[in-house]
């Protein structure tokens, strides 16, 4: 016997940079404190966002809420991302090796959301809360955090 939720997780859709801002803005604002797990693909992201648009939302990070730790890959060396990814407090960073985890696009958990970019093809974003679905993922990053802290570390 299978039971339903008792309540349906809300998800939203978002296309375009717009749509992107708006989902970072999510991620970064707001005043509740959580820690953001955030897998990326670095240079996809930074082809699709340029660093005026990405330094304010990490600055924010910094002052106003609480602790991030990202598993990004990244193709470019590292005295080239360290110019496109300044050193903020509270995050902790690990790179791992884009040929043997090849990502195209981002998944970020905080609070009971999760959220998935695309950034190929048309930019989107999907945007999933629900606390069942966000400690799922949480675990999954958690699994993925252990290897990832046996690769480089950025910061």
């Amino acid at each position: 016997l299978v039971q339903a939720a008792p309540e349906r997780p809300r998800v939203r859709f978002y296309e375009g940079i717009d749509g992107l801002e708006a989902m970072r803005q999510d991620f970064f604002g707001g005043e509740i404190k959580y820690e953001l797990l955030l897998i990326s693909s670095a240079d996809d992201y930074h082809r699709v966002a340029a660093l005026a648009r990405r330094l304010p939302h990490a600055k924010r990070m910094e002052h106003t809420r609480g602790f991030e730790r990202c598993i990004f890959t990244s193709q470019r060396p590292a005295a080239e991302l360290k110019k496109v990814m300044p050193s903020v407090e509270r995050i902790e960073r690990f790179r791992v090796p884009h040929g043997e985890y090849p990502l195209s696009g981002e998944i970020a958990v905080y609070g009971d959301k999760v959220a998935m970019l695309s950034y190929h093809g048309k930019v989107m974003g999907v945007l999933v809360e629900s606390p069942f679905l966000a400690q799922t993922a949480t675990s999954l990053f958690n699994l993925a955090w252990q290897t990832a802290k046996q690769h480089e570390r950025f910061d």
